[in-house]
């Protein structure tokens, strides 16, 4: 019967697993790939994986983990695994270049000639043979077993449409290493062309497509499948894949930047936890840091997309502060800046929201960011609920577009979160709404470079708050002006402009006599609330931070 069925081009009947949890035949199989513990994003891939079933076309998987998770291992293990349990029969393994799907094929050839799959799949270690005796596999960009899975290498340099063998066509194709970092935006579209009108259409009713990869760029397939949000609809890939990730080897990493003691400039982890401890803990990471560089670390193991530093930023030691180490009581202003994109289609840039303050001896804080592509409406809606957070007593935003829009805006979102009870009348209505307009011939690298100083002096702290969106913000500074979305360092550009117009740079200070005006504003404690307090008679002033102990019974400068 099954001799018959495969004589025929069919799908014998689907095995079943003998163990409960199919993780045990895996190891069973390849016990040095599975010798670690399996971390949750390891686990929903094969969940994935274990959930194909004859017949039944899945939702695609994209699959982005860092370096070192395992990502092609897995991956070449699939149409072994669901070859061996007959749910598919012939795999399409598809790499940027042929060479490199060879390379993945010679990986696969060894998993299927070892003594430990012959004992649960033996009819996978045995080749294919013809009528006539001659063997239909291996070849080096073929491999067809005895049992009858096929799984062929492809490169997308050489893709051709309509691949199928006795009536077959592929009903599994596996998306393996198909970025390459060097790719143009031109080389990309391309693929991209050949992945959607070559690659897809060749695929059974039923075929199961497998996407992983590293982000690479931001312009990459990877990133086409991983965040479609931030591409035109054409210009997409597999919009109803299931997504893991994009998952970084350290969540929430922080570097900083030193001198060692031969005199050379080097960066170590200092912030973050690592998201497989056990095969990548940080000493490990340090050193894969410390043998390479920066740019190409974060590339590899954290999915970064920026270009390389050597933009305006690209010098700067970034200043960290814990977030309940940031001193609100020595707060003067702050001040939540929006600067705008001009529209809010899927090809638009991200509109960029800064919340920033300046302390009595004119230091900057950067309290949080925000860089998202959102309507006019749902930029001030942001910018309003990030303001009350901080307790901020300016919203301002760049208004070369629509000023009288956002003003409008800004006064219909705060009335609708005053019915709502979101915010405290008291302080809202004492709130400013500013406006700016950018000079016309002043572009937004000159209005950053006015920042490079801030950063020189050390005048300029990021503070690390509990939404990791400080991140966000460095991420913008490093690209900075090499790739958009630019407006989030236009906004904290905006910020700073403002509150160094309240408080100069520490330099000045003295010149100034800083402490005359500050004379005139009261210290305002829970015994004496002010009017922006978050209630009459509270507990909380204006400077306590959002989530502290600094929530009761800490003060702030009255305005």
């Amino acid at each position: 019967m099954e001799r018959r069925a495969l004589l025929h081009g069919q799908r014998p009947p689907a095995r079943q697993w003998r163990e409960e949890d199919p993780i045990v035949t895996l190891r069973r199989i390849a016990p040095q790939m599975f010798s670690a513990d399996l971390q949750w994003f390891h686990e929903a891939f094969w969940r994935w994986v274990f959930s194909i079933r004859p017949g039944v076309r899945p939702d695609p998987l994209g699959y982005f983990v860092f370096r070192g998770a395992g990502k092609s291992s897995m991956a070449e293990m699939v149409p072994i695994l669901l070859g061996g349990m007959r749910v598919r029969r012939y795999c399409v393994y598809l790499s940027n270049s042929q060479d490199l799907a060879d390379d993945h094929l010679t990986s696969m050839s060894a998993i299927l000639e070892s003594s430990l799959l012959a004992v649960e799949f033996p009819e996978l270690g045995d080749r294919k043979f013809g009528k006539f005796g001659n063997s239909k596999g291996w070849r080096r960009n073929r491999l067809w077993t005895s049992g009858g899975l096929i799984i062929d290498a492809l490169g997308l340099d050489v893709a051709a449409r309509g691949r199928r063998i006795e009536e077959a066509r592929p009903d599994i194709i596996v998306a393996d290493d198909v970025d390459d970092q060097n790719d143009s935006l031109d080389v990309t579209l391309k693929k991209l062309h050949t992945f959607t009108k070559k690659i897809l259409p060749m695929g059974a009713p039923d075929a199961a497509v497998l996407f992983v990869q590293n982000l690479i760029s931001e312009h990459s397939l990877a990133s086409r499948v991983a965040k479609p949000e931030n591409f035109a609809i054409g210009e997409r890939l597999l919009s109803n894949a299931k997504v893991i990730g994009p998952i970084p080897a350290i969540e929430d990493m922080a570097t900083e930047e030193y001198t060692d003691d031969r005199g050379r400039r080097r960066h170590r982890i200092v912030a973050g936890e690592p998201n497989w401890p056990e095969r990548l803990p940080i000493p490990v990471l340090q050193q894969l840091l410390d043998e390479s560089n920066l740019h190409d670390f974060e590339a590899e193991y954290q999915h970064a997309t920026e270009p390389p530093e050597g933009g305006l930023f690209g010098h700067v030691r970034w200043n960290y502060v814990p977030w309940d180490e940031v001193p609100w009581a020595e707060m003067v202003q702050t001040e939540v800046w929006v600067d705008p994109s001009v529209t809010a289609k899927d090809s638009s840039d991200s509109m960029g929201i800064c919340a920033m303050s300046v302390g009595q001896a004119g230091k900057l804080y950067a309290l949080w960011s925000v860089e998202k592509i959102m309507t006019v409406t749902e930029a001030m809606k942001a910018a309003l609920v990030l303001a009350e957070r901080v307790r901020a007593a300016v919203v301002g935003v760049e208004t070369n577009q629509g000023g009288d829009l956002w003003l409008t805006s800004f006064r219909r979102e705060l009335e609708d979160m005053e019915k709502a009870g979101l915010v405290n009348r008291r302080w809202s209505r004492v709130l400013k709404f500013r406006e700016a307009k950018a000079g016309a011939y002043e572009s937004k690298v000159e209005r950053a470079s006015r920042l490079v100083p801030e950063f020189d002096h050390g005048n300029f702290l990021i503070a690390m708050d509990p939404g990791r969106t400080y991140l966000t913000l460095q991420r913008a500074l490093r690209r900075f002006p090499k790739s958009k979305p630019l407006d989030l360092v236009d906004s904290a550009s905006w910020a700073v402009a403002s509150l160094r117009k309240l408080i100069p740079a520490p330099d000045m200070v003295t010149a100034l006599k800083l402490g005359e005006p500050l004379r005139e504003r009261r210290w305002v404690g829970p015994e004496n609330p002010v009017v922006n307090g978050r209630e009459p008679g509270g507990t909380q002033g204006i400077w306590a931070p959002p989530g502290s102990a600094g929530g009761n019974g800490s003060g702030g400068w009255s305005i």
